[in-house]
């Protein structure tokens, strides 16, 4: 994978996210188990409706193919305001998807840059 061809995406929308199902979750097998698998992540934004937030979630793509992702959220509840899991309300440890070590770079890369 050449570094020159990875894009970042910065979802913001439930829509855009929800329509993401096929691909996380093709990256999201990896990690063998279902915590990880875009179900959880929709049904943890469900869970959350009466909460103040704003989606943030990061995806690296290399071309149509979805290569590293963070299911983060910009929590809008708490102050100072803060980029936390979509799930970390459910005390499950933080899971971060990435097909390998560039994509994980570029993955820490575009969060770091969300600040």
């Amino acid at each position: 994978m050449t570094e020159t061809l990875l894009r970042t995406e910065i979802v913001r929308d439930e829509q855009r996210f929800a329509a993401l199902s096929k691909e996380w979750d093709a990256l999201a097998v990896r990690l063998e188990t279902p915590l990880a698998r875009h179900a959880w992540y929709m049904a943890a934004l469900a869970a959350l409706q009466q909460h103040m937030f704003e989606l943030s979630v990061v995806l690296i793509w290399n071309g149509e193919l979805l290569v590293a992702a963070a299911p983060l959220m910009l929590d809008k509840m708490h102050l100072p305001t803060r980029l936390v899991p979509i799930d970390a309300f459910a005390g499950e440890p933080f899971r971060l998807l990435y097909r390998d070590t560039e994509a994980l770079g570029a993955l820490a890369k575009a969060c770091a840059g969300l600040k």
